[in-house]
């Protein structure tokens, strides 16, 4: 269980609704929070206009075919719970370029120095790379070394974001899109977003799907070989 929290997002075992099990505003911390909402809310005070706020959000960074399309399907902003799933969905977007061009196990810079680089905010930087990676020195220089298993961390974070972003229900029809969009395996998807307490199922064209129930369960650690 103690590899379990280091591994995955803040969880409730507790918690009687699929979408009480994750919080999103959690993991991006209060920081990262703050600077979305924000910046949501100067571009809907620019305009009220379902395409011109987007515009206006989008714009300022990549955006991925996945994260687009959760924002194409968002329409009424101010119906309940719907700013919550648009900051969900900015801060995800935010992660999948993080994830895409920390590849390498080492990054040299300060947190400035990267956030630049990568054109991520620096709020936002900075608490990927306290959730990310492990601040080491280069050369006397600060830099950062991402693992195998905070790049998985990432992973599953990535894919219970997702979740998250399309609503209440936690159910997504298909990952393959933000598999594709990260250029990940999807049986090692899978394999991953089980960890979470997920459940998948792959239909005949390939696609898979994935949902979060409750209550939360987890799956049996994987035993050796004696």
């Amino acid at each position: 269980m103690e590899a379990r929290k280091a591994f995955l997002p803040p969880f409730d075992l507790t918690a009687d609704a699929p979408y009480k099990v994750y919080d999103s505003q959690e993991i991006a911390g209060d920081d990262s929070w703050d600077q979305i909402s924000r910046e949501l809310d100067a571009c809907l005070v620019k305009s009220s206009d379902d395409q011109g706020w987007k515009s206006a959000l989008m714009d300022r960074t990549k955006w991925f075919d996945s994260t687009c399309a959760i924002m194409n399907g968002i329409h009424d902003v101010n119906k309940k719970g719907m700013k919550y799933r648009i900051k969900t969905t900015v801060f995800l977007n935010h992660l999948l370029n993080f994830h895409t061009k920390s590849s390498k196990a080492f990054m040299k810079g300060t947190v400035e120095e990267i956030a630049k680089a990568m054109k991520i905010p620096h709020d936002i930087c900075n608490r990927f790379l306290e959730l990310f990676s492990v601040p080491t020195q280069h050369q006397g220089s600060s830099s950062y070394t991402v693992t195998k298993q905070l790049k998985d961390k990432c992973i599953v974070h990535i894919l219970i974001l997702y979740l998250i972003a399309h609503g209440r229900e936690m159910k997504v029809a298909s990952v393959n899109k933000l598999c594709d969009d990260i250029k990940l395996e999807i049986r090692e998807a899978i394999t991953i977003v089980r960890e979470a307490g997920c459940k998948c199922a792959k239909d005949k064209s390939g696609y898979v799907s994935v949902s979060l129930t409750v209550p939360l369960e987890f799956p049996l650690p994987k035993r050796g070989r004696k």
